[in-house]
């Protein structure tokens, strides 16, 4: 913990709202020393869980200042995004977190904190598992044939790589931050996985992986699943409106044979 004075937390403060909503990133609590009251931020870094006290004696705690304070303190911080508050000493690398496999991500409490920890396969298994894609038969579809060759880069982009550096971490961060919508849970701006992954140079899998766990999965576009809803019930209109064209084509072939049968019968009458 970094605080300096002692004495008993008085009263906890709701921090200011604006437009973006209330702060989630931290709290404020005055405490009696020195023969008065004393305001302070608290706030927790998300990789270490280390909890930090900053004597705050401006009046309200806004949230733009709180921000430009912590980040003057050599944070990345973000006042409403608990999960994008990173403390100095991580963000220079002087706290790292190995991987081990990265299909897993184990989260465990620890006397600091919270502690995350990513995981790769050994290099044996890598490997193999980059030398193995064989298809033992042709894909269906070009949709199987994309999600191959995804499965092969994402396969190629770990070998060799065991650690996120600090900072990759902090450039995937800053676009996360400003092009993820975390309460949506969705991208904005037409960036997607992939593009985060060119720009910051990092394989598309580590991506995904942060994302999921620091910002949330990807949910489903309301709007965009309506639209999907109503092209599905359209097309199927359209397919049913297909079988009767083709019946009443059939039909049609049917009715005219005979007329040409019973007008071939006509001719040859007296």
């Amino acid at each position: 913990m970094k605080t300096s004075g002692s004495g008993a937390i008085h009263k906890p403060k709701q921090a200011i709202s604006n437009i973006r909503g209330t702060p989630a990133a931290y709290d404020t609590v005055s405490t009696f020393e020195n023969g008065g009251y004393q305001t302070y931020i608290v706030t927790h870094c998300i990789e270490c869980g280390e909890e930090t006290r900053v004597h705050w004696n401006t009046g309200g705690a806004d949230p733009r200042f709180v921000d430009k304070k912590m980040r003057g303190l050599g944070w990345h911080y973000d006042a409403f995004k608990p999960k994008a508050c990173v403390c100095p000493t991580c963000v220079t690398g002087k706290k790292t977190f190995q991987r081990v496999d990265p299909s897993t991500v184990e989260v465990t409490d620890s006397p600091d904190g919270i502690e995350i920890v990513f995981t790769l396969p050994s290099e044996e298994t890598m490997a193999k598992t980059a030398n193995s894609f064989v298809p033992t038969t042709m894909p269906s579809t070009s949709t199987a044939v994309l999600a191959a060759a995804q499965a092969q880069s994402d396969a190629d982009d770990t070998v060799g790589r065991t650690t996120l550096t600090a900072n990759e971490k902090a450039r995937m961060r800053r676009l996360l931050d400003i092009h993820f919508d975390d309460q949506l849970g969705r991208y904005i701006d037409n960036y997607d996985d992939e593009r985060v992954a060119k720009e910051t140079n990092i394989p598309r899998k580590y991506v995904t992986e942060y994302r999921e766990l620091a910002y949330g999965p990807l949910k489903a576009d309301p709007a965009v699943e309506a639209v999907k809803a109503e092209v599905a019930a359209l097309r199927k209109e359209l397919s049913n409106l297909n079988d009767i064209v083709e019946d009443a084509r059939a039909q049609f072939v049917r009715l005219n044979g005979r007329v040409v049968n019973v007008e071939a019968k006509a001719k040859k009458l007296p």
